[in-house]
């Protein structure tokens, strides 16, 4: 390099093949007839020659192919040849281009050939291959490098797109949901079996029966249709299923799906759209279907659905099913129903009837019990004790009208006061002693008692007296006078209690003063200002209080 910077050329050269660095010579030559007019007079054709043919000895062709391009030596068929073995393709190209047009083909493929297969580059490989027309192959390369956009602009050119590579685009497309440009990969590749399933997953049924009957003839179209439906239908897939029939137009298919894979629902809600006159007789099948297979309840649910219930009655009783035979002809057909399953029941049982209405009482079923009894002469004994264990019953869930009618058919009537006092519901405990109570006073009185202590407890709760005078009119009308005086002594209520004894019982005012006294003097003692204390007394007073505001 210094012997070149100085112009020593000669000395250079010779260095270089003594050391035999070719490569290096080579260039330095090179360089030097680019920048130089007289580099015939410095550099021989015969020592170019010799050094050409040492590098070709090394099998350094690409750089024996730069010499065989020097003006000096100018023989352009050897300088591609050599580019050519190099594999240096882009000089071999550029070459051919001006030298030999008819080689630029086939140096193209050999490049693309060279890129994808032993480099490893088909992305680079593909313009190549378009280069030297090879369409296909740019494909390949254009699939192999994933540029599935630009494979599918190539493919877009061809007359037939090679399946296997075209199939790659379209489940590339798939994948990223574009499912236009695969479903026309498909179609231009005419896999329409393929366009056909792309769109029955996505669920654009109609149209792919559409292309379907466009594309393939009705048999082959229903055929594909078939298999594809049972493909989802052996996978569990009904609805999708489903949905291929009825796209297809076949209903029944569908429905003869779900029978047999017991989806009863599902095949009702196809025969009620599309059958309607069929549900009922549909009903009723599947229903017998599941009696014999002795699956009831099921088979019941059915015959409710066709308005059948008698028949699902029958078939309990048929299985000696009483109590689901007693269930559902009382729920469907009414008491009138009801008793006469209970009167054939009881017939069957071996047991004293006596002994069916025990059993009866124990499951709740009180309204059989009654039917036995009401049509049995040797049961009438137990009637007031079912009833009143049934109006326990409706008590318990809070069907307090219902408990009442009970209470009331059974002689009790003051077993439903108590049970509406215990709910605090003191109308109808009025209403109740009025109407069905005999010598009912002593009961209204109590009635009365009960609810002005319930609202003269809801008082103190609350420290709100502004009802006091009802709980006086409650407690007078019920008679109980020297409970009211009690009652608001005991609360320290003296002018209320005074009020009392001084209108309707004057015989207590002597003793209620001395325990007013007693009372007043004990907070007069534990208070500092005793007569700031007696006028607090009065004063919170709720009759006290009403004077006050005059």
């Amino acid at each position: 390099m210094i012997l070149q910077q100085n112009g020593k050329l000669e000395e250079a050269i010779g260095l270089y093949m003594k050391s035999g660095r070719l490569v290096q010579l080579t260039k330095l030559i090179v360089d030097h007839f680019s920048t130089n007019s007289d580099q015939n007079q410095i550099i021989s054709k015969d020592l170019v020659d010799k050094i050409i043919i040492d590098l070709e000895r090394a099998e350094a062709y690409e750089e024996a192919g730069d010499l065989y391009q020097l003006p000096i030596i100018d023989n352009k068929q050897n300088a591609l040849r050599s580019f050519t073995k190099a594999k240096a393709f882009s000089k071999a190209i550029n070459l051919a281009r001006v030298q030999f047009p008819d080689e630029v083909v086939t140096l193209e493929s050999q490049y693309g050939e060279y890129l994808m297969n032993e480099m490893d580059d088909p992305s680079n490989a593909v313009n190549h291959f378009i280069e030297a027309g090879r369409t296909e192959k740019a494909l390949e390369a254009a699939v192999m490098a994933r540029q599935f956009d630009r494979a599918a602009e190539i493919a877009s050119i061809l007359d037939q797109i090679p399946t296997h590579y075209g199939k790659k685009i379209a489940e590339y497309y798939v994948q990223r949901d574009e499912i236009e440009p695969a479903l026309e990969m498909y179609l231009n590749m005419s896999c329409v079996r393929d366009a056909v399933q792309l769109l029955n997953d996505r669920g654009q049924y109609a149209r792919a029966f559409k292309i379907a009957k466009q594309l393939m003839s009705t048999d082959e179209a229903r055929e594909m249709y078939e298999m594809i439906a049972k493909s989802y239908e052996s996978n569990g897939k009904w609805k999708e299923a489903e949905r291929i029939y009825i796209a297809c137009g076949d209903v029944d298919a569908a429905i003869s799906m779900y029978k047999n894979n017991r989806e009863f629902d599902s095949m009702l809600k196809l025969v009620r759209q599309h059958h309607p006159g069929l549900l009922t007789e549909t009903c009723i099948y599947l229903a017998r279907e599941l009696e014999s297979e002795h699956l009831y309840k099921q088979a019941e649910q059915y015959y409710l659905m066709a308005n059948e219930w008698q028949q699902a009655a029958q078939m309990y009783r048929n299985v000696s099913q009483w109590e689901d035979s007693y269930r559902v002809s009382r729920a469907n057909g009414g008491a009138s129903a009801a008793k006469q399953v209970a009167f054939h029941w009881a017939q069957t049982m071996s047991t004293p009837q006596e002994a069916v209405v025990d059993y009866a009482l124990e499951n709740n079923e009180f309204e059989f019990a009654l039917s036995l009894i009401r049509n049995s002469s040797d049961l009438k004994h137990k009637l007031i004790d079912v009833q009143l264990k049934y109006a326990g019953w409706l008590e318990n869930e809070n069907l307090f009208n219902e408990a009442e009618t009970m209470y009331v058919e059974a002689g009790k009537p003051k077993e439903a006061v108590v049970m509406y006092l215990h709910h605090n519901n003191f109308d109808d405990a009025l209403r109740v002693a009025t109407e069905y109570v005999q010598q009912e006073d002593e009961v209204v009185k109590d009635i009365l008692t009960a609810q002005a202590r319930y609202l003269f407890d809801e008082m103190k709760r609350y420290n709100d007296f502004d009802r006091i005078d009802r709980v006086e009119s409650l407690l007078l009308r019920a008679g109980r006078i020297e409970m009211a005086v009690r009652l608001f002594r005991d609360s320290g209520l003296w002018d209320e209690a005074v009020h009392i004894a001084e209108q309707y019982a004057p015989h207590l005012l002597e003793s209620l003063r001395r325990d007013m006294i007693t009372s007043t003097t004990a907070h007069a003692t534990s208070s500092t200002y005793p007569s700031i204390s007696l006028q607090s007394s009065r004063v919170n007073s709720p009759r006290m209080m009403n004077q006050l505001d005059y």
